[in-house]
This record gives C-alpha cells, sequence and structure tokens, in this order.
C-alpha cells in the first residue's frame, strides 16, 4: 500500500508518500480501507521525535481516521465488514490501509462525511471529556463557561457541546478589530466572544470564581457559577 512513511525523526515538510508495509492485524483490532486522515500541529511533532510519545520506527503517522471496514480481527463484536467508521489511533492514519482497537473504533452514520467525521474522534472526544467528567469540569445547566481559543477545533466543539449541555458559553478568541466576530457560530450561538488579553479577563473577581480546578485535556476553559455573564470589557 501507499502511506507517508517516517523512516527518521525529520520535519513534516520532508515527507514523501510511497510504498510501505500494511500494518498486522490484531484480534481486537479492525481493519479499515481509510478514506479521510487529520493533519495537525502534533502529528508535526510526532514525526520530528519531540512529542512525548515516540513510535518505533519506521512507521505512518497519522491518529485520526476514518474509513470503511474491510477485516475483523478474531475477537472483535461489535464492529462489522463494510461499517463506515471512525478511530482515533497512536499512529498510522496517513495510509490507504489502517488498523484500530475496536474499543477506539466508532460507526458513523451515512449522513457524516468521511473527512468531517475524523474532528470527533480528538477535538470533540476531548472537549466532551474535558466538560463531563465528574472529576473535571462537570458542567451543569445554568454554569457559565468560558471556552478561550474559541476559534480551534477543540475550541469550537466545546462551545457547541457547552450549549448542549445547558450551560452559558463565552468565548476568547485572540484576534484584532472586525475579524475577532467571524467565529464559526452557526450551531452553537454565544452571548459573548471576548478578544484574548481584554482587561475583563484579568478582572480578580471573576478569577476567583471558578468551579473547577485545573484541567489537564488541551482545553483551557473555566466555569463560573452563579456570576453574571461578561458582555464587554
Amino acid at each position: 500500500m501507499r502511506g507517508v512513511w517516517v523512516k527518521d525523526w525529520t520535519e513534516f515538510e520532508n515527507l514523501k508518500v510511497e510504498e510501505c508495509p500494511k500494518p498486522a492485524l490484531l484480534p481486537k483490532q479492525v481493519r479499515m480501507e481509510i478514506q479521510a486522515a487529520g493533519v495537525s500541529f502534533g502529528q508535526s511533532l510526532v514525526v520530528a521525535g519531540r512529542y512525548q510519545r515516540k513510535p518505533p520506527l519506521p512507521f505512518s503517522p497519522g491518529s485520526e481516521m476514518s474509513g470503511i471496514v474491510t477485516e475483523l480481527g478474531a475477537e472483535t463484536n461489535r464492529i462489522r465488514v463494510g461499517d463506515r467508521v471512525c478511530s482515533i489511533v497512536e499512529f498510522g492514519g496517513l495510509a490507504e490501509e489502517g488498523v484500530a482497537y475496536e474499543a477506539n473504533t466508532f460507526v458513523i452514520p451515512d449522513s457524516l462525511e468521511f473527512h468531517r467525521a475524523i474532528c470527533f474522534t480528538s477535538s470533540y472526544s476531548t472537549s466532551c471529556a474535558a466538560l463531563t467528567w465528574s472529576h473535571l469540569l462537570n458542567v451543569q445547566p445554568g454554569d457559565t463557561l468560558l471556552v478561550h481559543g474559541g476559534a480551534g477545533g477543540v475550541g469550537i466543539a466545546a462551545i457547541e457541546i457547552g450549549k448542549i449541555l445547558g450551560a452559558e458559553v463565552i468565548a476568547t478568541k485572540n484576534c484584532s478589530g472586525t475579524r475577532c466576530w467571524k467565529l464559526p457560530m452557526a450551531r452553537a450561538p454565544m452571548r459573548s466572544l471576548i478578544p484574548w488579553g481584554a482587561r475583563c479577563l484579568s478582572n480578580p473577581c471573576v478569577a476567583s470564581r471558578p468551579r473547577g480546578g485545573s484541567c489537564p485535556w488541551a482545553l483551557p476553559a473555566v466555569i463560573f457559577n452563579r456570576y453574571p455573564p461578561i458582555y464587554c470589557c
């Protein structure tokens, strides 16, 4: 098969698509014909050997992929051949075929395009965990949620999920002038969008009212209970 093949630690722009071996299928894994895969800043760190986990060389990068299942491991029981799925993996997504553990593979509806489905394996799962797990933010209806980096993939997901959970969502965005208001909000209308660095963000009264502790996930978000929403700076 063909794929992006990392033989030595290097910068992402130096990589090429070339012939590479098919990954072995383990008993609890599924094999898929990949239709879409994610490319991110994190992947540039992986191929350069600067990420906190280093795959064994050589390898094909890519931790998010979606496609059509072509083969099942002997110990799988949920996924079927022919299913349209998305998966999160350690590496291997930037190739024509990939394998993933069934536990990390999810069937997607026909209405969900492959290139959109990969967002749910990273951005949405990260935001969902940070906002709903009991030992993290655990957002409740009526909470006021402040999301930093509201224009990024994880930030947009946090805005949407926060609204679904019934929170009052405020987002910040690193911007200036009228460009600040071009954050995609069609599916998750908010009451407030604040330029990053605004004076109100350093208000000690606001900063002293977080309900949850710091979040170890890649989601800079804070909850404020029973505090008036911030509309201006």
